[in-house]
C-alpha cells in the first residue's frame, strides 16, 4: 500500500504491479486483484488522481480470464460507490466506474502472436499455428478448445457471454477505418461487453490505441 500510494504522490503516469498471478489458485488471484484495486482507489482518492486500470493477460490464452477482470470490475465499483457515500458532495447517482467493455488484445509481435478474423495464431517457425492447436491450450490448468476469439470468450465464461455478443474490430475496420472507425466501434460497447481485437501488425495496434485513447 505505501509503494503505490508514493506512486500517486510522485505524480508518475504510469506503472507496474506485479502479482504473477498466473501461479495462484483463482481464490488467491481474486483476492490479489481485490486488495489492488482498493488501493489503487484509495491512493488516487487521496491524491485527487484519475486512475485507469488495464489488466494485462498472456499472449497465449492462459490466465484467470474472466475471473481477475471481473474481480477488478466488481471491487472498482464496490469502493466507488464507498467513496461517494464518504463524500459528502458526491451525487448518489453518479457512476464513475462503469465500465462499458472489455478489451481482449493478446497480440504479441515478438512472441510470434497474432490475431487475424478473430483466429488467435502462434508463430512456430515459418507458420502460424492456432492457438488451440499448439501446446499452450493443453495447459494443466488454463487448458482451451477454441483458437477463434469469440468462441474462447464463450467457452472460458461458461456461456455467460455468447459467440453472438463479442464486438469484433477487424484488420479491415483499423487499416481502411483507422482511429474514426474503431472509435465508433469501441462506443458502441455496454455492459462491459467483450471485444475482440484483431491485429497482425504493431502499426494495427496503434491505430487501435489511437481510436481507443481518442
Amino acid at each position: 500500500e505505501t509503494i503505490i500510494e508514493q506512486e500517486f504522490s510522485r505524480g508518475t503516469s504510469a506503472f507496474y504491479v506485479m502479482t504473477n498471478s498466473r501461479s495462484q489458485t483463482p481464490d488467491n488471484a481474486a483476492l490479489i486483484n481485490e486488495v489492488i484495486a482498493k488501493r489503487l482507489m484509495n491512493a488516487a482518492k487521496k491524491y485527487g488522481r484519475r486512475l485507469s486500470i488495464i489488466s494485462r493477460s498472456d499472449s497465449t490464452l492462459r490466465g484467470h480470464y474472466p475471473l481477475e477482470i471481473d474481480v477488478l470490475a466488481k471491487t472498482l465499483q464496490q469502493q466507488q460507490n464507498q467513496n461517494d457515500d464518504d463524500d459528502d458532495d458526491a451525487k448518489k447517482d453518479d457512476v464513475a466506474c462503469t465500465i462499458d467493455g472489455q478489451i481482449i488484445a493478446p497480440f504479441f509481435l515478438e512472441g510470434g502472436r497474432l490475431t487475424i478474423n478473430d483466429v488467435h495464431y502462434v508463430a512456430e517457425g515459418s507458420k502460424l499455428v492456432p492457438a488451440a492447436d499448439t501446446p499452450f491450450a493443453r495447459d494443466a490448468a488454463f487448458g482451451f478448445a477454441s483458437s477463434n476469439l469469440l468462441d474462447y470468450v464463450e467457452e472460458k465464461t461458461g456461456g455467460r457471454i455468447k459467440r453472438s455478443d463479442v464486438m469484433s474490430i477487424s484488420i479491415d475496420d483499423i487499416r481502411r477505418g483507422g482511429p474514426e472507425r474503431v472509435r465508433a466501434k469501441l462506443s458502441q460497447l455496454t455492459n462491459m461487453q467483450a471485444c475482440i481485437v484483431n491485429a497482425a501488425t504493431l502499426r494495427d495496434m496503434q491505430v487501435f490505441a489511437l481510436g481507443l485513447l481518442d
